[in-house]
């Protein structure tokens, strides 16, 4: 299955500091999707390590020195589609957070986003390719100070709070691979329910 990732393009900075013109940089995009489409479709029969960047150039359509114009390797776009698929949700979702809105709200949208784009991380995690999901932690640099914050009038020590906030982003994290895995087998609001009664329960609130 061929997976667009276009409609993300938004979040993220592919100039590089080059100027150019409108044309000129609607080209690079257009050019760095096909490159980033044709590697998903290429992930559907085979792991990234058996990927060549000739195997890959001839899917897209492009040559060798076109290819590394913009990427190193093949890892350098399958990390570009990672990013591109989770950072405008979670972005999102620490938009919504900072703003004082109702995190489950926000939650259920966020793995509303992850079931029904399910074909790509599925996709990531049955083939021993890289993991998407893991880039959530590093996407949501602010986490912390939000779990930290709820325990403001606790009691313990700094650093206990510092290891429960570890403690409940990766295992957020982990829940979700895992929800991902067994085909989001419970419903969005039955999930986000599962991760916020059990953050609750490690962090006291």
């Amino acid at each position: 299955m061929l997976i667009s990732t276009d409609k993300y393009l938004t979040s993220v900075d592919f100039r590089k500091g080059v100027s150019m013109t409108a044309s000129g940089e609607t080209k690079i995009l257009h050019t760095k999707e096909r490159i980033r489409n044709s590697l998903i479709q290429m992930l559907g029969n085979i792991t990234i390590e058996k990927i060549t960047i000739k195997e890959l150039c001839m899917t897209a359509g492009i040559n060798r020195t076109t290819f590394y114009k913009y990427y190193g390797s093949q890892y350098d776009v399958l990390n570009e589609i990672a990013s591109i698929y989770i950072s405008k949700t979670t972005a999102l979702l620490m938009e919504n957070l900072a703003e004082d809105r109702k995190i489950a709200d926000d939650l259920v949208n966020a793995l509303q986003f992850i079931k029904d784009n399910a074909d790509f991380f599925i996709l990531f995690l049955g083939k021993d390719n890289l993991n998407p999901i893991s880039d959530i932690s590093s996407l949501l640099p602010d986490f912390n100070k939000l779990v930290l914050a709820s325990m403001r009038n606790s009691s313990i020590t700094e650093y206990e709070k510092k290891y429960l906030s570890s403690f409940v982003l990766h295992g957020s994290v982990k829940m979700i691979s895992d929800w991902i895995s067994d085909g989001c087998s419970l419903s969005c609001q039955k999930m986000c329910s599962l991760i916020l009664n059990a953050s609750g329960r490690v962090i006291g609130i």
